[in-house]
């Protein structure tokens, strides 16, 4: 048995109507202090897929205004014990990384507006990277950005999306965890649309509900 508290996204999301509007309600008791839609992550032993929280009201009534999209927040669970501090640190943060279950769209514009991406890839600075094990050189950066680019020359691929990470910048703001090569391209090619998965680890929210007495456990069966 395994129990978790529950930590927040530091951004709303405007996802695409549909898709949230599919996803089935949540099991577990909660009541939101805001009417906010929160998508709250599976693939974990609370949460198995994502699933709806809160919001199902509102998004009927986006979908009678027939919106496109409907803003987010993204809850994920995490679990209460002491670990959840030590998955602040970078090292141990990705022991603990967990991917939701559910593929998502959105505007890429979105992204880089609210600060998610850490930093803008371009031709220039294609795969430059610090850690000499993803060194390349100059030569193989330029063909790997350019066939990237050719694969991408006719729209997003679904199968390969983008991973942005909760609370993953100081344990509480959202960033771009995977894919800052493909949304450059896609902003500079006007593509609409990318695909984006959520994935998480802990968050300074969670631990200070674990430490303190107003936390609220959910535990798993």
């Amino acid at each position: 048995m395994h129990s978790y508290v529950l930590s927040f996204s530091s951004e709303l999301y405007p996802l695409t109507l549909e898709e949230v509007a599919a996803l089935p309600d949540a099991t577990i008791p909660f009541t939101a202090k805001e009417e906010e839609v929160i998508i709250l992550l599976g693939g974990n032993t609370l949460i198995k897929e994502d699933c709806l929280l809160a919001g199902r009201s509102k998004i009927k009534q986006a979908i009678q205004k027939k919106n496109k999209t409907v803003s987010v927040r993204i809850a994920f669970p995490v679990p209460a014990h002491i670990g959840a501090l030590f998955a602040l640190i970078k090292k141990v943060r990705y022991r603990w990384k967990t991917n939701g279950t559910c593929v998502y769209h959105l505007d890429p514009h979105f992204l880089r507006d609210h600060g998610l991406e850490r930093f803008k890839r371009t031709a220039d600075n294609a795969y430059q990277f610090s850690n000499h094990r993803w060194k390349k050189s100059p030569a193989q950066q330029q063909e790997r950005y350019h066939k990237l680019l050719e694969n991408m020359s006719h729209g997003y691929d679904d199968s390969f999306p983008m991973r942005v990470m909760l609370c993953r910048t100081n344990g509480s703001k959202d960033s771009l965890d995977d894919g800052h090569h493909r949304l450059g391209i896609c902003i500079d090619n006007h593509i609409p649309l990318v695909a984006i998965r959520f994935c998480y680890a802990s968050s300074w929210q969670a631990v200070r509900q674990i430490f303190s007495f107003s936390k609220r456990y959910y535990t798993d069966k």
